[in-house]
């Protein structure tokens, strides 16, 4: 080796071990910087955690006021509900004619705050004997009369509704929307149950509808059960609309062989009387019209309006299993349409839904059967 290149060696290993020395400083900067990175998250995540933690707590005393306030005012609104009640069985002061008496009579003489006055028979108003109307007139308490008759503090027109729905069983017809709802918050002032009518002729217990069953399926002898087998599709409607008594139908769904299909089944309400027996086999939406279905495997609610014209939004959760339990519920106060799936309140799926929508069915497994629970109300109530 010259001399030249043990120079040349030399100025090289010079180098390299400057390099080296260089990167070994570049990379303990580096681990310096990310440590001072790794203190500055940590210390980040720290303040952000403690007011997380601090926002939770002032969440939750926000909460707990309000359940003390909503408490206290619920407080107060039965308190004046007893009172007002207290009043219309003690009332005798002032120009009033203080004849107590015990309803020995049949037939009883109101007056309803000045502006109505009636005569019904004290089986109308004891008709429900655990509500408060039923408890006042029950023959156990003291009435006062005004003038010859038993004076009761309310307006008028909305307590001559609740006795006419007393007389005969039906839910009076309302000009307007305010009519209906002062209807049925006198109802509730005077804890008159509209969903317990369970052996007069508006309760009737749900089938599906012979008639109005899509030759494609089939029923048992109890009209309880439809059956499907094959490819094409059907329909079947139940033989009762929802309406406030009849207000809930649930179906027990048990898939064999689904559709080839995501579309294994609908469950909605139709209107019956716009309906024809020739669609229950159609596989067009435009046949369908004033119709409010559920397409439960896609998760997709579909309306159709008077002229078959369809609006579709989503709705609901992945359904994977092929056994379930499908519900539907009617409100007529809010007039919206819910659905249940296993038990659990999937929430509001249409609202301004007139009374009269009988359930439906759209059959699209290829084997299966589809059953009506004897339930009339969801069981339990519970929300996803």
């Amino acid at each position: 080796m010259t001399s030249r290149d043990r120079i040349a060696l030399e100025s090289f290993q010079g180098n390299l071990t400057k390099t080296r020395i260089r990167s070994c400083y570049n990379l303990n900067k580096f681990v310096c910087q990310m440590d001072v990175l790794k203190d500055t998250l940590i210390n980040l995540f720290t303040t952000e955690t403690e007011k997380v933690k601090r926002e939770k707590i002032k969440l939750q005393d926000e909460y707990n006021k309000f359940m003390y306030y909503k408490s206290e005012e619920d407080g107060k609104l039965k308190k004046a509900k007893e009172e007002v009640l207290k009043e219309n069985l003690t009332l005798g002061t002032g120009n009033v004619e203080e004849e107590e008496m015990k309803i020995p009579s049949e037939i009883i003489e109101l007056d309803i705050g000045g502006t109505q006055k009636i005569a019904t028979a004290r089986a109308t108003l004891t008709k429900f004997p655990s509500s408060a109307l039923g408890c006042m007139f029950s023959g156990k308490h003291k009435l006062k009369k005004h003038h010859g008759r038993i004076f009761i503090d309310r307006d008028g027109g909305p307590f001559v509704s609740v006795i006419t729905y007393l007389r005969t069983g039906k839910i009076p017809v309302f000009n307007s929307k305010i009519e209906e709802a002062k209807f049925l918050e006198e109802m509730e002032f005077w804890q008159i149950p509209l969903e317990t009518l369970h052996g007069s002729d508006i309760y009737c217990e749900q089938e599906f509808d012979p008639e109005w069953c899509a030759r494609t399926l089939s029923l048992d002898e109890s009209n309880k059960r439809v059956i499907k087998e094959g490819n094409n599709h059907g329909i079947v409607f139940c033989k009762n609309a929802l309406d406030q008594a009849n207000n809930y139908v649930e179906f027990k769904v048990n898939i064999d062989i689904p559709s080839r299909t995501k579309s294994h089944l609908f469950v909605g309400c139709v209107k019956k009387e716009k309906y024809k027996s020739e669609y229950l086999t159609s596989t067009f939406w435009k046949d369908s019209p004033y119709s409010y279905y559920w397409d439960i495997w896609n998760t997709k609610l579909i309306k159709m309006n008077e002229n078959g014209i369809q609006t579709a939004n989503g709705f609901g959760c992945p359904c994977e299993e092929y056994e379930t339990i499908i519900g539907i519920q009617y409100d007529a106060k809010n007039k919206s349409i819910s659905f249940y799936k296993n038990g659990y309140l999937l929430g509001v799926a249409f609202r301004d839904v007139e009374s009269g929508y009988t359930p439906s069915l759209d059959l699209w497994f290829e084997s299966g059967t589809v059953e009506i629970l004897p339930h009339d109300k969801p069981v339990p109530v519970e929300y996803l």
